[in-house]
């Protein structure tokens, strides 16, 4: 059975290629394997909840730091970065 939907956000897979990053309601989980691919990094989920978060939103020419900073605004998530690894984890309260 095929289905055909008119309204199918092209942006969200195409925004890439100007430098975009669209999110619409992805979980952490998801969202962190974009993030390795566009920023050459390996996420380490510290607390395993963390990777149920949805996220929504549009990234434009940020950095990694960037991305990691308005993440943790966003959902009360902590991260740190060594090198190429960045590890998220609950905050502390």
């Amino acid at each position: 059975k095929l289905v055909l939907s008119k309204s199918v956000d092209t942006q969200q897979f195409t925004s890439w290629k100007d430098g975009r990053l669209k999110i619409d309601s992805e979980p952490m989980e998801k969202l962190v394997v974009t993030l390795e691919r566009r920023y050459d990094v390996k996420v380490h989920f510290v607390d395993e909840e963390i990777k149920q978060i949805r996220y929504t939103g549009t990234f434009e020419n940020e950095t990694v730091e960037q991305v990691m900073a308005a993440l943790k605004l966003a959902s009360g998530v902590d991260y740190k970065i060594q090198e190429r690894d960045i590890w998220i984890s609950k905050i502390d309260r």
